[in-house]
């Protein structure tokens, strides 16, 4: 059961990073949509002090919150072998994601008003 929830958790946060990063790309009944969503998230790592999802999982495995990129460093394991991308300051990766996040939202509306011209 535990890996059930584990797998759930982990499916969970990896559509909401594809949803996130290429829901711009979405037909035009979903842009406004996306871009909510991606303000939404943003606000909402500003209101929890960090992803929601990252400290339920850290609950679930009764581990410390500790790094709140670690989620996003585990992704970058999988992807890229390299300890390169590992050694990314945490400050700079927020900043990353907050910029990927705030930007595909952004793109969002001007692809609306685009479609909508």
């Amino acid at each position: 059961m535990k890996k059930a929830i584990h797998l759930l958790l982990t499916s969970l946060h990896l559509l909401i990073g594809l949803f996130v990063m290429l829901g711009w790309l979405l037909p035009k009944g979903w842009l406004v949509g996306h871009a909510a969503f991606c303000v939404f998230l943003a606000l909402q790592w500003q209101i929890f002090g960090g992803c929601y999802l990252t400290k339920l999982t850290a609950d679930h495995h009764k581990t410390p919150h500790g790094e709140e990129s670690s989620f996003i460093k585990q992704i970058f394991r999988i992807i890229h072998r390299s300890t390169k991308l590992l050694m990314i300051k945490d400050h700079h990766l927020k900043l990353l994601i907050y910029g990927i996040t705030l930007g595909s939202g952004a793109m969002s509306i001007i692809r609306f008003m685009i479609l909508t011209a």
